[in-house]
């Protein structure tokens, strides 16, 4: 039986646009040809032919952090790209997008393997709510060089951050125009139109959006409900514990114990034992 969403999950969907990541992931999921576009445009290579596309993918990473990339996709040649948007402004992306990018390197090259020029190249694309460098440029590329030369050497990575806040008639300006609409009908690229028109103003779009949504937000809301619980014992289990050691501080008082020795075995500064 089909489960239609409430009708205040179906305005915050509404609401939702291509640099939310809910709506983003549903773009580019298995959406090769979305994806050709996005990626050509931002990488400004025509070249790019994507083969697959996957939304949400975890990387394993036994022993250490397992990342959840909002797309990875890979193209004709073995070049994988991927791509997240940022709303956020955090001071950690650069490594972050170091991390994934190393990461997805060692995860391309089969084990066993000795010849590391058989690692693919990987593109690391960060689309960022503004201008993250603040350059002013579309697009700012972070690349390996040489410090006494200043000559750019190529270890198969590639760092790649989109202006969120471009403007004019360039390809990455008129594709973030449309990453920053709400409405299908306001978009200027192809692909990207008509995926959000499927999600937006079509009965099965709205229910599969509607179903992710209202899934994220009771993620969401158990976890803060574990949180809050959590933070509640932790407190309870601190008063508890100080309530008992001020107990214990009287009664050593009263038996004339030295100020020093009850601070020893309660943990009570001298100045809140002679407050007791």
């Amino acid at each position: 039986m089909k489960r239609h969403p409430r009708k205040e999950t179906i305005d915050a969907i509404r609401k939702l646009t291509p640099m939310d990541d809910l709506l983003f992931a549903n773009i580019y999921h298995e959406n090769v040809a979305a994806m050709n576009e996005l990626l050509r445009v931002c990488l400004g290579d025509e070249s790019i032919s994507v083969q697959k596309v996957l939304s949400h993918a975890y990387q394993p990473n036994l022993g250490s952090l397992e990342p959840e990339f909002d797309v990875l996709a890979s193209d004709s040649t073995g070049r994988i790209f991927e791509v997240e948007v940022q709303k956020t402004r955090r001071r950690d992306l650069l490594k972050r997008a170091s991390f994934y990018a190393s990461l997805l390197q060692a995860r391309a090259i089969k084990r066993g393997e000795r010849n590391y020029n058989r690692i693919m190249p990987v593109y690391v694309v960060f689309i960022t709510q503004g201008d993250y460098w603040h350059t002013g440029e579309d697009r700012v590329d972070i690349c390996t060089h040489i410090e006494q030369t200043g000559l750019r050497v190529d270890d198969g990575r590639h760092l790649v951050f989109i202006n969120g806040k471009a403007k004019g008639e360039s390809g990455i300006a008129r594709m973030m125009h449309d990453f920053k609409s709400c409405e299908a009908g306001e978009m200027v690229y192809t692909e990207l139109r008509k995926s959000v028109d499927r999600l937006k103003n079509t009965e099965e779009g709205m229910e599969h959006m509607g179903g992710n949504y209202e899934q994220i937000m009771n993620r969401g809301k158990r976890r803060w409900t574990a949180e809050g619980m959590a933070k509640g014992m932790e407190e309870g289990m601190v008063k508890g514990m100080d309530e008992a050691n001020r107990g214990t501080a009287i009664k050593m008082k009263a038996d004339s114990l030295p100020p020093e020795l009850i601070a020893k075995y309660t943990g009570l500064s001298t100045e809140e034992i002679a407050r007791l």
